[in-house]
């Protein structure tokens, strides 16, 4: 017999299933409890088709796992913010090394002679406090870092990874720099070793004298701090300051009586011209041929010899005689220059980066050298028709802001084809100016 019928579905013999209540807007919602879950209970059998759930062992191996995942992570984007600080210190120690470009022994001395006036003055007043010399022993210190940090960064190529094959060819460059400066020091008159042995010691005294602030602080801090003697820190403190002192003593005498010998020889009184004699060195030099071209050395050296005076016919046999090896850049070329200058010509006292004109006129700029207080030289290497016309125009500037003596254009290493163009546009400066521009075509290696 068939069994009861609910909305129109019979269940035969069968019991009905119950009824499920149906939501009405107009009775309280029915709430349908859910079966409680399913605890674990060790030896317990799974549901079928239930998630078997975790030990608390597991439990704890896989927190401790998304624990490492998140500390290596961690690891991960720290390490990544650490070169990307070193990156950015380490683009920061090249803009200062560039900055110092040819003044980096002259700052180093500045800042350790600024160190240790700083320390003598505190010495005497306050010996138990020393401020200042902290200051300025720390930035000292760090100036000396950043310099090491930008040595160490050169050894990058172009696309700023680290090459072994550039730590040789930057060892290949110190060496021969070295045996070059030692070649240059045996052949160099007696007053220019004395005034450079002289500079050498005093530099290195600075220095050792300011680093020596470090072993100062030591002892201070171990006195006063823990209360204990630090004797082999001490001795060495006596030590540094007695060598340090005899040494900047000895430096600055051989130094003094270098640059003595130096300026008062009849060969710095023939290359240091007073008002009248520049006149004569500007007629001298509106005299000489628009172009000199060292590479034919016999013609270049006999225009030297009737080039009319002194200081003309120095540099001219200076620039024949002259073979930057090694240099690559501008600026290499110009330090090559000058250290043969120094060398070669120590009574002209070439100068190198020498600002000229002022605020008032509206001209500023600084001259790549001066020789004798009197010829300006701006190099120019690897120029193309664009950069030559650029560097006329700087020419066009320097007659304006230089009235001591002639201006120079030392060309190095140029396409020939701008050869043309540039003896033009200078002989029209000196025919439409009487401007006392010469050019120079030198530095072959």
């Amino acid at each position: 017999m068939p069994g009861p019928a609910i909305d129109g579905q019979t269940y035969g013999n069968q019991a009905p299933p119950a009824r499920v209540p149906v939501a009405s807007y107009h009775a309280a919602p029915v709430v349908t409890p859910l079966p409680p879950a399913a605890v674990y209970s060790p030896g317990a059998t799974p549901m079928p088709g239930a998630a078997t759930p975790l030990p608390p062992s597991a439990r704890a191996a896989q927190a401790a796992g998304k624990a490492i995942s998140h500390a290596m992570l961690a690891g991960v984007e720290g390490t990544r913010q650490i070169g990307n600080l070193g990156q950015k210190f380490l683009g920061m120690a090249d803009d200062v090394d560039a900055a110092l470009y040819g003044k980096r022994a002259l700052v180093v001395n500045g800042v350790a002679f600024f160190t240790v006036a700083v320390t003598a003055i505190e010495e005497w007043i306050h010996p138990r406090a020393p401020f200042g010399m902290t200051i300025t022993t720390g930035l000292f210190s760090f100036l000396l870092f950043v310099l090491f940090v930008a040595r160490l960064g050169a050894l990058r190529d172009d696309d700023g990874n680290w090459s072994l094959g550039l730590v040789a060819d930057r060892l290949r460059s110190a060496g021969t720099a070295l045996r070059e400066g030692l070649s240059a020091f045996g052949n160099a008159s007696g007053p220019q070793r004395a005034a450079a042995l002289g500079k050498c010691l005093v530099g290195l005294s600075l220095v050792g004298l300011a680093l020596r602030n470090i072993v100062v602080l030591l002892v201070i801090i171990a006195d006063e701090l823990f209360d204990a003697s630090i004797g082999t820190a001490q001795s060495l403190d006596e030590t540094m300051m007695f060598a340090g002192m005899v040494t900047l003593a000895l430096g600055a005498v051989c130094w003094l009586l270098g640059w003595w010998s130096i300026h008062s020889s009849p060969e710095a009184q023939r290359l240091q011209p007073n008002a009248a004699e520049r006149d004569h060195l500007v007629a001298a030099a509106r005299g000489l041929p628009i172009l000199i071209d060292c590479t034919d050395k016999a013609r270049a050296l006999e225009l030297a010899g009737r080039s009319g005076h002194p200081v003309l016919e120095a540099l001219i046999k200076v620039l024949v005689t002259w073979q930057p090896r090694g240099a690559e850049k501008e600026a290499d070329y110009q330090a090559s220059l000058h250290r043969k200058l120094r060398r070669d010509l120590p009574g002209a006292n070439p100068e190198r980066e020498r600002p000229i004109g002022d605020r008032a006129s509206g001209i500023r700029g600084r001259a790549d050298l001066v020789v004798s207080d009197s010829v300006l030289i701006e190099m120019k290497k690897g120029l193309t028709t664009t950069t030559a016309q650029r560097a006329v125009g700087q020419i066009q500037m320097y007659l304006r802001a230089w009235n001591r003596g002639p201006v120079m254009l030392l060309v190095c290493d140029t396409d020939p084809t701008t050869q043309p163009f540039l003896v033009k546009e200078m002989e029209e400066l000196r025919r439409s100016r009487q401007a006392p521009v010469v050019m120079v075509f030198a530095g072959r290696r």
